[in-house]
């Protein structure tokens, strides 16, 4: 996601009574876009959806429906950090070393599994699966520049990542990057929704083969045109 497409407007304090009542919309918003898809929601169904009285809500926290998107990417990147840090330390990983492709999918992908609500679904991977889609249908440039205030953990990933494999085009990295995680999602999205697992197919065993699809879908033979 490019910095050019990135509210300039600051969320406030995370503990302040405006902060909880962005937390509230920006919840009801991404449960709203994967029930109805992103043409389906309108800022006053969100509001609703929060139980606000007032449906002019989301212009007042966010200024636009758009924006509150962007902030619910923010918000929810911020989650996954920690985690996403956990992992690379874990792998004893440092800044500068080299990045294997199911290294930086795992970083990438397995902290969707802590945003996992009370029924057991994932509702910001059914959000993103809607979001991305529609407004990146060419892919995106993962990498925000610091002013942005991106995450620091997931942007410098992907920038090494991306120097990792630096004899594929820039856009098609960020094509097949784009095309990888959404696979990773809907698979996750899918597995949140099924009635039960089996033994022989279990919860751990569908994610593991998500990753490897995933990394299948990065890692594919460049053709020339």
């Amino acid at each position: 996601m490019s910095s050019k497409n990135v509210s300039q407007r600051r969320p406030s304090r995370r503990n302040s009574p405006s902060a909880k009542s962005q937390i509230k919309l920006m919840q009801a918003a991404e449960a709203l876009v994967g029930r109805y898809g992103l043409r389906g929601v309108s800022a006053r169904a969100v509001a609703e959806a929060a139980k606000f009285k007032n449906n002019t809500s989301v212009q007042y926290h966010f200024g636009s429906l758009d924006n509150l998107f962007e902030h619910l990417l923010r918000y929810r990147m911020g989650e996954m950090e920690p985690y996403r840090q956990a992992m690379l330390d874990d792998l004893g990983y440092r800044p500068g070393d080299q990045i294997e492709p199911r290294m930086a999918i795992e970083v990438i992908c397995i902290p969707h599994l802590k945003l996992r609500n009370r029924k057991g679904e994932f509702p910001y991977a059914t959000f993103l699966c809607q979001y991305l889609p529609e407004r990146f249908p060419g892919g995106f440039d993962w990498v925000m520049q610091p002013s942005s205030g991106s995450p620091s953990v997931i942007s410098s990933l992907i920038s090494e990542f991306r120097r990792s494999l630096s004899e594929m085009p820039e856009t098609l990295f960020n094509r097949r990057l784009a095309s990888a995680t959404l696979l990773f999602l809907n698979n996750l999205r899918g597995i949140g929704k099924m009635p039960g697992i089996t033994d022989d197919l279990s919860e751990e065993f569908l994610i593991q083969d998500s990753l490897r699809q995933a990394e299948a879908a990065m890692t594919a033979p460049v053709l020339g045109p």
